[in-house]
């Protein structure tokens, strides 16, 4: 089922439960980064990005 929206009208964003793991390149280390998902109701395009956290300015900056 679709639901229909007005285009600007909703945008859905949630981080994944499940995080990934990334390498640093400067010291080979393997770091765990949260999941950032966005999707538009209208177009249902998804957006998604790796942070380093769930904090404010990650949360932000991935808007």
């Amino acid at each position: 089922m679709r639901i229909n929206h007005k285009a600007g009208d909703k945008l859905y964003v949630d981080y994944t439960g499940k995080k990934l793991q990334v390498i640093d390149p400067q010291t080979g280390e393997i770091k765990q980064v949260e999941v950032f998902v966005s999707i538009l109701g209208a177009s249902q395009l998804i957006y998604a990005e790796a942070t380093i956290s769930q904090q404010k300015q990650d949360f932000v900056t991935s808007i």
